[in-house]
């Protein structure tokens, strides 16, 4: 006769799980010794990337060997902060507005009076949901930190930007046509490969290929 094997359910998984007290007494004080350097981190650490991985890994001579694909590349950057800056500023305000109503409902709009048992009963379920509205506060609350957080440093891109692209123009860089750039920057770039050492025969067939390819393209 064949056993039975009970269904694995999430229910029962979850019911074990509970069972392991996983967050101790110990977690706790060190939560607490941890508090001050948590906000710390808060207020000191950036959120995004600082001046030397912009000049360095971004603008990389081996991406960006040009000085006008170089000055492209922050405006490209700068653009996409300043759409996600435009996004995060609207948020804020949406959230600031639902933190203030949430604060409202709370002290003033769930504090009626029960007297019937079907009231009490209402009563209990009213206590649940502003337990849960106090939550949702100190969550938003957070959330608001976050934005500003996010906002605070995405100025800084944007402006970090804007004066790496001002340093390039005073350097005599000039845009041009960006459909041109992008061109005369892959050319470059497949230059630069055909001069690798590092690059083997084969691999510098293709490049010539494209080259050529680049060359035609540029002359239609």
């Amino acid at each position: 006769m064949n056993n039975i094997v009970p269904p694995i359910t999430n229910s029962g998984l979850i019911d074990l799980f509970s069972k392991s007290n996983l967050l101790t007494d110990k977690d706790i004080k060190n939560l607490e010794d941890a508090k001050n350097f948590i906000v710390q981190t808060y207020t000191s650490v950036p959120m995004y990337r600082p001046l030397a991985i912009k000049l360095l890994g971004v603008l990389s001579h081996t991406e960006h060997p040009t000085n006008e694909s170089k000055l492209w590349q922050c405006r490209v950057e700068a653009e996409v902060h300043a759409n996600e800056l435009v996004r995060d500023i609207h948020d804020l305000e949406k959230l600031k507005i639902q933190i203030e109503r949430n604060d409202y409902l709370l002290s003033h709009v769930m504090q009626p009076k029960f007297n019937t048992l079907d009231e009490k009963h209402l009563k209990v379920e009213l206590q649940f949901d502003m337990r849960l509205l106090s939550v949702t506060i100190s969550q938003q609350k957070f959330e608001l930190l976050q934005l500003q957080k996010r906002i605070k440093y995405r100025i800084e891109e944007v402006h970090e930007w804007k004066v790496i692209s001002e340093k390039l123009i005073e350097a005599g860089t000039t845009d041009g046509n960006y459909g041109e750039m992008l061109l005369k920057n892959l050319r470059t770039k497949l230059e630069n490969d055909l001069n690798n050492p590092l690059i083997d025969d084969e691999a510098k067939i293709l490049i010539k290929a494209k080259l050529a390819s680049i060359n035609v393209r540029s002359q239609l």
